[in-house]
């Protein structure tokens, strides 16, 4: 849930869930931060007696200023991933399939933990089968751009998902930016372990 208020003391709050997943997404140090001491925070501000202390009343004031920061890091994301994707249909042009190989690391990332067989996107759609073969529906999708076919340029995902991003426009896929992140660290690690001499399972 995400609510705004406008004024001179509005901003954007949403739900702390939202909050922390944001927070891993702009650096880990931050997201720890989050964990040990936004939440315990917010759990202070939630009681009754949040408008009676003066300390508690501070915190929210800078949770507020927070808050406002974190929707211009936002803004200027999204804008900056827009010009990216500009540019790159400039420079790469055409689509380029993910080759075989591409796709069998991609495919070992979705078998493996923490997705077993499971979409990546929204981690509720089977997108693999018991063979670790694509089920029906599920798609290869270019989650930069379709010219960039390494292994860590896309994923297996399920129709719903390749539908909302390849539809949805930039602005979608910047939404999905923390969950591809995670899918891509993904497949290093397995390609990392992989590579001789890379540490065994």
């Amino acid at each position: 849930m995400v609510a705004t208020w406008r004024g001179r003391f509005g901003g954007t709050w949403a739900h702390w869930q939202l909050a922390l997943s944001y927070a891993r997404y702009l650096s880990p140090r931050f997201h720890r931060w989050c964990n040990i001491v936004v939440r315990a925070a917010m759990e202070h501000l939630d009681g009754p007696e949040a408008g009676e202390d003066p300390l508690l009343e501070h915190l929210l004031q800078q949770f507020r200023a927070l808050h406002r920061r974190l929707d211009t890091v936002d803004r200027h994301a999204a804008d900056l991933m827009f010009l990216l994707l500009s540019s790159q249909d400039l420079l790469l042009g055409k689509r380029r399939h993910f080759s075989s190989r591409s796709q069998a690391a991609i495919r070992a990332a979705v078998a493996a933990e923490p997705f077993e067989g499971q979409c990546p996107c929204c981690q509720q759609t089977p997108v693999l089968d018991a063979a670790g073969q694509p089920l029906a529906g599920a798609e290869f999708d270019h989650f930069f751009h379709r010219g960039l076919n390494r292994p860590e340029h896309g994923w297996l995902i399920c129709a719903p998902c390749h539908t909302e991003l390849t539809r949805g426009g930039y602005l979608v896929r910047f939404m999905r930016m923390p969950e591809f992140r995670a899918f891509q660290g993904a497949v290093l690690e397995h390609r990392r372990r992989a590579k001789p001499g890379g540490q065994a399972e």
